[in-house]
Order: structure tokens, then C-alpha cells, then sequence
């Protein structure tokens, strides 16, 4: 900020002093404009591409200090945000580490705690929730060790939490995900409902179509997939999520061994989204189970394609490739 504002001084200066050469050695005084443009277009073109977004700003911060924890845990948190999950916990952890003040610790640890929730790793994500909340008694850490209390059983304690939150923590769109679901593993339906309505009743689309998948999540570990699917054909417009949901859907129908049902869910979802590698992926183990060894080839090669660093289907693709055996020809007479 600052040294853009030295910025025209330093022009100023520079080109004054061209100019005074120029004029002393009679060069035409356009040159020195010249060389200075000369100069500063490289520069201009490196910066442009570095403010070019907020990853790009925050990115090139890391570059160049490292141990910059605001930056680390704003990326991780961007990256959280756009489902970047496995990108965002190494920024966070290093945020949580390198962090000067109990809060700016406590909101890193929250966040990485909030993801492992979403990866399914209760236990880990009550670990660091604890953490968070003994450093910084926030909203963020409320909710993560809320919901970890809630994902690992601990009901008391998560009902301790909600009961001390402050009003206005209450009201928080979070807080409400976590009262929904409090309230469901407690057997109160109609509670759970009431605050699964006011959990996705936002006014911003993409918040809401977040609100809407995460609570169909919710309805789906309970083994409601009436409840997940009638909120799940609720998210408007949205690809991503809606493959996502389906996604979801499909892994829930697979886990109770209705096949047909989940490769339904899971096509439905390689629709919504044609570059999910989950999907492609959770489509060719069903089709595998299933029988249809070719099929499931393909959409498991598929996936392989689209995965990043990490392939959770090297098995299935494994037991797809091998040749069946051919079998033995009937000699009976």
C-alpha cells in the first residue's frame, strides 16, 4: 500500500534526472519517458498477474514470508470454502503453528477442525476443536467442538456448549446446523426439523445451496434418504452441489445394498458434474459389485484421470483390469 503510494515520487524523480541528462547531452527528452516505461512495464505486468485474485495476493505473501499466518489461514479458508479440502489443511495446520496470538490460532484450528468433520474424521476434528476452544472461546470454535462432541456421541457435552453460547452466537447459521443436528441424535424430530428449516432458509443462493446439501448430509447418516433427498432437490442452479448431493445420495444407497438405486444416484451425479472424479469413481466400484466388469473400467479409469495427488480406487481399478478367468469348456458327452 505504501510503496504504491511512493510509487509517481519515485517516477518523478527518476525521470527528472533522465531528463536533465537528455537535455545536458542534447538527447531528445522523450527517451527518458522511455526508459522508465521500459522499466516499469515488466514490473507492472509481474504485479498485475499477482493481484490478479485473492489465492494470487495471498499466494505470492507465502512466497515471500513464509511464516505469514493470516495469509495461510486466508487461503485455507478460501480453499475450505471452494471444497478444496485436501489444498486447505496443510495452509491451516501451518497457520495453527505459526500463528503469534491465541485467536488467530484458535480460528485456524477451527476451520481445520470443520474440515475434518466434513472428511468423515470425527475423532481427529474433536482433537483440534478442543484445542481451538481452549485457546479462544469464538463462535467458529464453539460450533467445531459442537459438531465433533455430536459426530463422536458426546450429546451432553454438546448440549453444555449450546446452552452457555451467547445469543448472538446462537443465531449464527452454524450454531443453528448444530442444534438441528443435536437435536435429531436426541430423538426431538420436530425440533431437528424446525432447525434444519431455519439453517437453510439464507437469502444468498450459494449459501443456501450449501446449508441445503449439508443438511441433507445429515439426514442421510441417519439413514433418512427421504428426508436428504427432498432438501437435496432443493439446491437451484448449481452443478457442483448438485453432484455433490447425488453423490451422497448414491454412497448411502451403496452402503444399504441397493445398487441399482445407487448407480442411478451416481450417473445422476457424473451428469450434474462429468469431471467428478468421486463420482466416476464410486460408479465404477458399484458397477464392479454389480458384475458389469467393463463398464466399471472404464468410469474407474475415468477417475484415475481426473484425481489429483490422492486415489482412493486403486483396488477396484486393480480387481477391473484382471482378465477373468476363461472357463473350462464342457466336454460331457
Amino acid at each position: 500500500h505504501f510503496s504504491y503510494h511512493a510509487t509517481p515520487v519515485w517516477c518523478a524523480a527518476c525521470a527528472a534526472g533522465l531528463t536533465v541528462i537528455a537535455l545536458r547531452w542534447k538527447v531528445d527528452p522523450v527517451l527518458p519517458g522511455a526508459v522508465v516505461l521500459a522499466v516499469l512495464l515488466p514490473l507492472a505486468v509481474a504485479r498485475c498477474g499477482v493481484f490478479r485474485n485473492c489465492e494470487t495476493l495471498w499466494l505470492d505473501t507465502l512466497s515471500k514470508s513464509p511464516r505469514c499466518s493470516a495469509a495461510a489461514n486466508n487461503l485455507g479458508a478460501m480453499y475450505q470454502l471452494d471444497d478444496r479440502l485436501d489444498e486447505a489443511i496443510p495452509l491451516l495446520q501451518h497457520a495453527s503453528q505459526t500463528a503469534l496470538f491465541a485467536d488467530a490460532r484458535s480460528q485456524s484450528l477451527a476451520n481445520l477442525g470443520m474440515i475434518y468433520l466434513r472428511q468423515g474424521r470425527p475423532a481427529e476434528a474433536l482433537r483440534v476443536a478442543q484445542e481451538a476452544y481452549r485457546h479462544n472461546i469464538s463462535t467458529r470454535a464453539r460450533v467445531a467442538l459442537a459438531l465433533a462432541c455430536v459426530r463422536t456421541g458426546r450429546l451432553a457435552d454438546a448440549e453444555r456448549l449450546v446452552a452457555t453460547a451467547k445469543p448472538k452466537d446462537l443465531d449464527s447459521a452454524d450454531m443453528k446446523l448444530v442444534r438441528a443436528e443435536l437435536s435429531l441424535r436426541q430423538g426431538d424430530e420436530p425440533a431437528a426439523k424446525a432447525h434444519f428449516t431455519a439453517y437453510t432458509d439464507q437469502e444468498d443462493r450459494k449459501t443456501r445451496n450449501k446449508a441445503l446439501l449439508e443438511a441433507g448430509i445429515v439426514w442421510l447418516e441417519q439413514d433418512r434418504p427421504a428426508e436428504a433427498e427432498a432438501l437435496f432437490a432443493k439446491i437451484d442452479a448449481d452443478p457442483k452441489l448438485t453432484a455433490k448431493a447425488r453423490l451422497n445420495l448414491g454412497i448411502a444407497r451403496a452402503r444399504g445394498n441397493n445398487l441399482p438405486a445407487a448407480i442411478t444416484a451416481f450417473r445422476g451425479a457424473i451428469e450434474a458434474d462429468p469431471d467428478s472424479a468421486e463420482a466416476h469413481g464410486n460408479l465404477g466400484r458399484a458397477l464392479l459389485l454389480s458384475g458389469d466388469r467393463v463398464a466399471a473400467l472404464q468410469h474407474l479409469v475415468r477417475s484415475r484421470t481426473l484425481s489429483g495427488r490422492t486415489f482412493p480406487f486403486d483396488r477396484e481399478l486393480q480387481e477391473a483390469s484382471r482378465v477373468p478367468p476363461t472357463p473350462a469348456p464342457d466336454v460331457s458327452p
